[in-house]
């Protein structure tokens, strides 16, 4: 779970329970979401496209293409943009794969993401 020492109503103090916080002063919940995220397999030629990862977490091992959705951002729309952006590619979307839950470590924190994977078709780039 993600760590928060002050509550974002009252500033007060968060007092940290199974799945949420709860602040000591205004008495208040406060529910800690999973953090939206699309994972893409661009196929070419029967090959399925990863890339080799740049930068932390897990800098230098081989992923899939993809990243979190923009605040209100649709799914599908992030995956074209973070395709376009990692590779430089073009796709077009298939079959949604699935969708699960995983663990991000990034600087010490852990954050909870809810990931939708898809196929996609390599059409540009």
């Amino acid at each position: 779970m993600v760590k928060y020492s002050f509550c974002p109503y009252c500033q007060g103090e968060l007092s940290s329970k199974e799945n949420y916080y709860q602040c000591i002063s205004c008495k208040k919940k406060v529910f800690i979401p999973s953090f939206p995220g699309v994972s893409i397999f661009p196929i070419k030629d029967g090959k399925v496209l990863l890339a080799k990862r740049g930068e932390e977490p897990r800098k230098g091992l081989w992923d899939s293409i993809g990243g979190f959705l923009k605040e209100g951002e649709e799914p599908t729309i992030c995956a074209k943009r973070e395709t376009k952006e990692e590779t430089g590619l073009e796709i077009k979307l298939g079959d949604l794969l699935g969708i699960y839950t995983d663990s991000y470590e990034y600087e010490g924190q852990v954050y909870e993401t809810l990931n939708l994977y898809y196929l996609a078709e390599i059409i540009g780039g």
